[in-house]
């Protein structure tokens, strides 16, 4: 999966799950120490993140979070669907990793983070 396929893949995970929108009240600052940093402005949203990506040295910087390449983040996509559904299985195998949502919605990937963010996608959807 390309930088481009994930950061897609995380936009859906936060607006269809979380219910997130992009927003423009977020401001990109470049900090002294040449590192950039998010500030946000009032906005009519209950849940959003910045419109834009900023890269950084370690990844993005802006945007919903990496939950497609995160394993923390993803195991908030676990735990937001847990309240929802059953997530019946997480295994690696030589396909790679497989998550079963409700016995019914399924997707191997080859990291944990991918398989989960797939599966919810179809368990959502």
């Amino acid at each position: 999966m390309t930088n481009a396929e994930a950061r897609a893949l995380d936009i859906k995970i936060a607006e269809k799950l979380f219910g997130y929108v992009r927003c423009d009240a977020w401001e990109h600052t470049m900090t002294k120490d040449e590192s950039y940093q998010l500030t946000k402005k009032p906005c009519e949203h209950e849940h959003c993140y910045p419109a834009k990506d900023v890269g950084g040295t370690l990844g993005p910087i802006g945007g919903p979070p990496a939950y497609s390449t995160d394993i923390g983040h993803a195991w908030k996509v676990v735990g937001e669907l847990t309240r929802l559904s059953n997530v019946d299985l997480l295994s690696a195998g030589r396909e790679g990793w497989s998550v079963e949502i409700d016995a019914m919605f399924y997707a191997t990937a080859p990291t944990a983070p991918e398989a989960i963010c797939r599966a919810a996608l179809k368990a959502i959807n």
